[in-house]
């Protein structure tokens, strides 16, 4: 249905004051329900309307005519143009460069800007939520084949001296990618599907001040071991003093689990 069969002028009332309306506004509830959002005003009543016919064709038509393809303002040619043009201006600008930037002006105004969650812990519940929804996210947008978290490059050559060794294949990061497991939205530095044993390779931030491993990766390495029900193989390099040695440890640590 076009604008022009519709009445622009139509209204309807609201379910809180009953005034006669063309659109629930957040200002409008400030005045007439104390601050209630639009969102709860959808909740309490979930038959009323929030805006006119005409109001409703006028966005879909905007969202679907005016601002898509090369009339959207942020995706066009000239858009990309401008914005390049500005990014070399403000790196040929000496004064650019030495502005501080909003947010450290803000830090420098309020001591306290930005420390809201300095010192807080969140709950175990709180980051997997977080974890997998940002994994459901990259799902939806396609990404999820695409991405690969960072590697160390040294524990790729130690897995492959440990396999050109014992013979037993380690999935890494430079022969197909860290092994992923979805489920857990976890990688793993190295993998042995064959004999399920999980490789990790431990660089100095993983471990406290006091040298013991950091409650994060007991957590991680317990959930995966619940999960895989496999073998989890941990190579600390802050207390081995040469990659030699941490070869001929694993040899021994792969030898014994397969045994």
């Amino acid at each position: 249905m076009s604008l022009n069969q519709l009445n622009r002028f139509e209204k309807f009332n609201c379910a809180e004051c009953n005034k006669e309306l063309r659109q629930i506004t957040q200002k409008h509830l400030n005045v007439c329900s104390n601050g209630l959002t639009v969102q709860e005003y959808k909740k309490k009543h979930p038959n009323a309307l929030i805006r006119t016919k005409w109001h409703s064709e006028k966005i879909k038509l905007c969202n679907s005519e005016n601002k898509s393809g090369d009339n959207n303002p942020m995706k066009n040619e000239k858009h990309f143009k401008t914005m390049l043009e500005n990014q070399l201006l403000a790196v040929q600008d000496d004064a650019y460069r030495k502005k501080v930037s909003i947010r450290q002006k803000l830090k420098n105004n309020n001591p306290g800007f930005g420390q809201i969650w300095k010192g807080r812990k969140k709950s175990k519940e709180s980051i997997e939520k977080t974890r997998q929804t940002q994994i459901a996210q990259r799902r939806r947008k396609g990404l999820s084949n695409r991405f690969c978290p960072n590697f160390n490059e040294r524990a790729c050559v130690l897995f492959d001296d440990i396999s050109s060794k014992t013979g037993v294949y380690i999935q890494h990061g430079l022969n197909g990618g860290e092994y992923n497991i979805p489920e857990l939205g976890f990688w793993v530095d190295g993998y042995d599907s064959v004999n399920n044993i999980v490789f990790e390779f431990d660089e100095s931030r993983h471990f406290n001040k006091d040298g013991s491993l950091r409650e994060k990766d007991v957590l991680r390495q317990r959930e995966i071991e619940k999960y895989l029900q496999c073998t989890f193989i941990r190579l600390n390099e802050t207390h081995i003093d040469s990659m030699r040695d941490i070869v001929d440890k694993l040899i021994e640590i792969s030898k014994t689990s397969l045994s």
